[in-house]
């Protein structure tokens, strides 16, 4: 659930946000609204714009708390398809490293050149993802 509907006592309050957010916010505006009872002044008039209040700032909790999960969402979705990147070009230099260490290859000088040449455009492009790996994933900490 995504959203909770509270009928009491007359009044209607909507709580968006899941289930453990409505028990929280509920509990708060309890405690809000028994802490101003003992107070004895104006308690009734008091409470509910107080617990109106309270279910706003729930609406404007939840509604930043959804945003930063998305925004969570969004880098770790960035992290993995770097990843992704990294995985392949290291697979790829690999496979080169290997093609140039196989003793077929020694003795061309053309296919020696080409495979050093393509080994040396995977480490330059591994690097600039590398630096963007180390970026996201400090970024990913602050969340």
């Amino acid at each position: 659930a995504d959203r909770i509907l509270e009928l009491k006592d007359k009044s209607f309050t909507e709580y968006l946000g899941n289930y453990d957010y409505y028990l929280e916010k509920r509990d708060q505006i309890k405690a809000y609204t028994n802490s101003a009872s003992s107070d004895n002044k104006n308690v009734s008039d008091r409470s509910s714009d107080q617990a109106l209040q309270a279910a706003n700032d729930s609406k404007s909790d939840w509604k930043a708390q959804k945003e930063l999960q998305a925004q969570k969402r969004k880098v770790q979705n960035r992290l993995t398809e770097i990843e992704k990147k990294i995985a392949e070009l290291e697979s790829e230099k690999e496979s080169l490293e290997k093609a140039l260490a196989d003793p077929v290859n020694s003795y061309n000088s053309a296919k020696l050149n080409e495979l050093t040449s393509k080994l040396a455009q995977a480490d330059d492009a591994l690097l600039p993802l590398m630096d963007e790996w180390e970026q996201v994933s400090e970024e990913l900490e602050k969340y």
